[in-house]
């Protein structure tokens, strides 16, 4: 009885430790663990077009990209796979900058922030309107609408030299060449899989997109250090913090 009651307990503290530790560090999570955790947060398969629209759309709401891949289909699964780390990163020192200009330093820059949306791989923020399901049911289109510039108070949409294109919406199928990018488009969704079947969206893949997502997954760790070093230069100097704006530039600038 004490042996089986110390087994219990000893697999108790290894469950607890083991939950922690893949909590922690999620690359190292086997299959079978990442999709337990996946479950826990809803990432469930998509029964429907719109749901499999308003997944993948939280997924980006949490920097999840890896998640996010789950939805889509074809080519850009691929894409958003192997991307995913890259993209993550990116978002994670966008935030982080938001929130020290925003928050802690108090400064107001509508451009700033505009600037700093643009090297978002994918808008977290886009509408899903018009859904239109096939009448066998087996696909699905529908208009997705970019709303992340929706309340900045900028006259027009600033386009700094100084950033590199490729950068800017990395992973956004409306990506056009000479740093423009579509705010809304049309995507197909298609009912597949074999044993599971589920609703994915099937994403348009361009040379203009294989080109940028290429770019991101090489250079994603220059941009991030360049924030990085925005954030610590609006901290400690006076200089940094009056011209955020010029600080922004020389970083971006740096890291083509």
């Amino acid at each position: 009885m004490q042996a089986s009651k110390a087994f219990l307990w000893a697999a108790l503290i290894f469950l607890v430790a083991a939950a922690g530790f893949f909590a922690f560090f999620e690359d190292s999570r086997p299959d079978f663990v990442e999709n337990w955790f996946r479950k826990a947060k809803g990432i469930t398969p998509a029964k429907t077009p719109t749901e499999a629209l308003e997944k993948f759309r939280d997924c980006l709401r949490k920097r999840d990209y890896k998640s996010a891949a789950l939805y889509c289909g074809g080519d850009f699964a691929d894409y958003m796979r192997r991307d995913a780390k890259a993209a993550k990163a990116l978002c994670g020192a966008i935030d982080d900058l938001v929130h020290n200009v925003e928050d802690v330093a108090n400064i107001n820059s509508p451009v700033v922030k505009q600037v700093l949306l643009q090297l978002e791989p994918f808008p977290k923020e886009f509408a899903i309107e018009n859904v239109k399901t096939s009448s066998d049911e087996k696909t699905a289109t529908a208009s997705i609408r970019d709303q992340s510039f929706e309340g900045l108070r900028v006259e027009k949409p600033e386009y700094w030299p100084e950033v590199d294109e490729r950068i800017v919406r990395s992973l956004w199928p409306g990506v056009l060449p000479r740093g423009l990018f579509l705010m809304q488009f049309e995507v197909e969704l298609r009912y597949e899989g074999e044993k599971d079947k589920a609703w994915k969206i099937h994403f348009p893949v361009t040379d203009v997109l294989r080109t940028r997502a290429d770019y991101l997954r090489q250079n994603y760790g220059n941009y991030t250090r360049g924030l990085e070093s925005v954030k610590y230069a609006i901290k400690h100097e006076a200089a940094a913090k009056a011209d955020i704006e010029g600080q922004l530039k020389s970083e971006l600038q740096k890291a083509k």
